[in-house]
């Protein structure tokens, strides 16, 4: 699960159409109201009031709301409620499957009806759709790349982050950059989703329709292959006569247009080919202009590579079913005669409510104990330094958490696990470190919503803030063009060695200053109120308070 934007810590769902049966339910009990009028005043003219009073009206009351109780409980489980999400436990035989889906602006072309990205999507949605206890991660790339979802079972949260893939989406904190450049997009996926730990278990699908501007994509199968990933390329598009490009929203022309001319693409598929030729395991498809059945070709294609080590199971959450409780309540309504039912002693019933009571409880304090066993699991990832692992996993954690106190802490950790996860990256990739200060930010904002006197939350989230606007700058200043006085500037400031007497400050005169607005000078996290005196990076002093 993606951190970025801390979802809801409350789920479940219920079918409501189904529920509109309940409006029959106030109906009936018009009906019966109507009729048992009637049948009283015939029993009085019948009988006069020894005939009303035999009419045990008393009880068929009693009958109708027995029945209209059992006929609510089915309807109820008739909607499928879940009123919590619970983690389930399935053997070690899964892949993981990156899908590597272009989105720069010739996907939008219409050779490929309704174009070439939409089609690209519903082949996904078909090959996700069949997969069974695999976990799923979508790249979204054209001149860049971004991580839209990372490694994850949670299929809900992947089709959102599906449906949000289009050359005019730009996640929060990220600049994208036109063109089309694939060897940039594997280099990044290779880095950030595929380990040596699940190598001969991983599947790369490239989607696109292989335009590419010279960033050598072959030069990168050899890192696919050490990681025992299989490269499945899927082109779209005419390789023929091609589409136009269309415009973007607000242009003077419907098609992108060049010198005076509509810009005109094809299926590279020459390129594609050669590419997953060059892999040690890859493959080429052609899906042209057509839908490709994509849930119908992936099986046989990775059938013989495997399904993973039985003995490492994978952990996705799924809503828990409470229908078996509505379901047993209709059935215990109806089975037992109303009259037998009012003479049998008090305590048979009482005991059978106990030993509900007592199953439903038993059934909580086992739910219980999952989000501590799911947060001391993103300890172990943070030993580990699988930073971006570790905050997934604290996210999780918090949203099964019933306590505000352990919610906020997890909620904490996973803030921590981005901020150390964007330290590493600040170097290699400011881009994705540029992310995971904002993720990071996010984290400590929800943590403080959870709780606001949390000190090191709110600390924190200054020191995220301010790092991600310092990234920000840095990448603002690298994509700008040196100018003529940018560089007379740089000339003078390499014949100061001193402090100016103008009242220019010094280099340990901007430190204090850095310091004074609330950087510590190591960048590092606030030390936790917590974890008596230790640094808070080291994440395990964060830990869960006694139960």
């Amino acid at each position: 699960m993606n951190p970025g934007r801390p979802s809801s810590l409350i789920r479940g769902s219920i079918q409501v159409e189904i529920l509109l049966l309940l409006a029959l339910l106030p109906a009936a009990g018009f009906l019966f109201v109507a009729s048992e009028r009637k049948r009283r005043r015939a029993l009085r003219l019948m009988g006069g009031k020894r005939g009303e009073a035999q009419g045990l009206t008393a009880e068929r009351r009693a009958e109708f709301f027995r029945v209209a109780a059992a006929a609510a409980f089915l309807i109820l489980a008739l909607a499928r409620p879940t009123w919590r999400d619970v983690w389930v436990e399935t053997a070690g035989d899964g892949r993981d499957v990156v899908f590597l889906l272009d989105v720069s602006r010739s996907m939008l072309s219409t050779d490929a009806v309704p174009s070439r990205l939409e089609s690209a999507k519903t082949a996904i949605r078909d090959c996700v759709h069949e997969l069974k206890g695999d976990r799923v991660a979508l790249v979204a790339f054209s001149g860049s790349a971004s991580i839209l979802c990372p490694l994850t079972s949670d299929l809900a949260f992947f089709h959102d982050k599906l449906d949000e893939a289009h050359p005019d989406f730009i996640p929060a904190g990220e600049v994208r950059v036109g063109g089309t450049r694939i060897g940039d997009a594997i280099r990044k996926t290779t880095e950030k989703l595929f380990s040596m730990e699940r190598a001969g278990y991983q599947d790369l699908i490239l989607m696109t329709d292989g335009e590419d501007q010279q960033s050598a994509p072959e030069e990168t199968v050899d890192r696919l292959g050490n990681l025992g990933v299989y490269l499945i390329a899927i082109g779209f598009g005419d390789s023929a006569r091609g589409s136009r490009i269309p415009a973007p929203s607000g242009s003077d022309s419907a098609f992108v247009r060049y010198e005076g001319k509509d810009v005109w693409t094809r299926l590279q598929s020459q390129g594609l080919e050669t590419l997953a030729k060059a892999c040690r395991q890859g493959v080429y498809l052609e899906a042209g202009t057509r839908v490709l059945p994509l849930g119908q070709v992936y099986p046989p294609l990775v059938k013989h590579l495997g399904r993973g080590d039985p003995d490492k199971g994978q952990r996705f959450r799924r809503g828990q079913e409470t229908f078996p409780l509505f379901l047993a309540m209709a059935l215990l309504l109806l089975a037992a005669p109303w009259r037998l039912a009012s003479r049998l002693a008090k305590p048979v019933p009482a005991a059978l409510l106990l030993a509900v009571a007592g199953a439903l409880l038993a059934g909580e304090s086992k739910a219980a104990d999952q989000p501590t066993r799911i947060f001391q699991s993103g300890l172990t990832q943070l030993k580990a330094k699988n930073h971006a692992t570790a905050a997934g996993t604290f996210m999780d954690a918090a949203a099964l958490f019933q306590n505000d106190q352990c919610r906020a802490i997890a909620v904490y950790n996973a803030g921590l696990s981005c901020f150390l996860q964007a330290a590493s990256d600040e170097d290699l990739d400011p881009q994705s470190a540029r992310e995971y200060f904002g993720q990071a930010a996010d984290c400590f904002r929800a943590c403080l919503s959870i709780k606001p006197d949390f000190a090191d939350a709110a600390y924190n989230l200054e020191l995220a803030l301010a790092r991600e606007a310092r990234m920000e700058a840095q990448i603002a200043e690298k994509d700008q063009p040196p100018t003529d006085k940018d560089q007379d500037k740089k000339d003078t400031s390499k014949d100061k060695k001193k402090p100016s007497d103008d009242g220019d400050p010094s280099d340990a005169d901007a430190d204090k200053e850095g310091k004074d607005q609330g950087e510590p000078a190591d960048g590092n996290p606030q030390p936790s109120s917590q974890s008596d005196g230790q640094n808070a990076i080291d994440l395990e002093s964060q830990d869960l308070p006694p139960q």
